[in-house]
């Protein structure tokens, strides 16, 4: 299933997280935080998520890292998602959470998120033979790395019901993709106040001026700081070092 939403469009991010957050409230916030990082209608960037913010949804929460196409491991993940694995799950490929006969139709789901991109929903169900039916939803979001590429993303995974024997892994139960119109947008420089020196021009200096430098009480040559330069009014000097 397919919609599209315009990255301009704020009622319709409204309305999206109002209905995730029906969901589950973990949905909503993650959702929330990740539309509050975007610049302009641009993705947010990976280096911009701080983890404390959404600090409440942390045990759900996992970012995935695309190495290159048909290569999406998970980069961190919380607990929730450790407990369903039986293991430490960081550094699996995300294709391990699902049976051997969804992974290609997760694979191409996934893949959407970073090529279009687009806001992925999946619906999933476990019926291990061993252990009690659960059920759950998982949130994919596609983030920007340092270097502008869409290959970085945030989700979430939820479930009801008991874990029972791991590991679980799970079956599509619906898809929802809804592809994101953006506008790369630059973002701002940060301040650079205290670092940047007014430019001055180049002044020769006059022909027969005089070549002793200032000395020191010990004879030794005097060469004016930059505090010293600045302090003292006259033209501008023709050396001056920057220690």
């Amino acid at each position: 299933m397919q919609n599209s939403i315009d990255g301009r469009g704020e009622a319709a991010w409204s309305f999206l997280t109002q209905r995730l957050t029906r969901t589950s409230k973990t949905f909503g916030d993650v959702l929330r935080y990740w539309n509050a990082l975007r610049v302009g209608t641009d993705l947010p960037a990976r280096s911009d998520l701080d983890p404390r913010v959404i600090q409440t949804a942390l045990a759900n929460a996992f970012i995935l890292d695309r190495t290159r196409p048909g290569t999406i491991r998970i980069r961190v993940a919380g607990g929730h998602m450790n407990d369903l694995m039986g293991m430490e799950v960081r550094g699996m490929p995300i294709r391990a959470f699902f049976d051997l006969l969804e992974r290609r139709r997760l694979m191409d789901l996934v893949e959407t998120v970073f090529t279009k991109p687009a806001l992925l929903e999946l619906d999933l169900v476990s019926n291990n033979r061993s252990g009690p039916i659960i059920e759950g939803k998982m949130l994919i979001l596609p983030m920007r790395d340092a270097a502008g590429n869409v290959n970085k993303a945030l989700g979430c995974l939820v479930t009801h019901g008991d874990i029972g024997q791991t590991p679980r892994r799970f079956r599509i139960q619906r898809d929802v993709v809804t592809p994101i119109v953006v506008t790369q947008t630059p973002k701002p420089a940060p301040a650079m106040a205290g670092f940047n020196e007014p430019a001055t021009s180049f002044e020769a200096r006059p022909t027969g001026a005089a070549s002793t430098p200032n000395t020191g009480i010990d004879g030794t040559p005097h060469i004016p700081t930059d505090l010293e330069a600045a302090s003292k009014p006259g033209p501008v000097p023709w050396l001056r070092i920057v220690r």
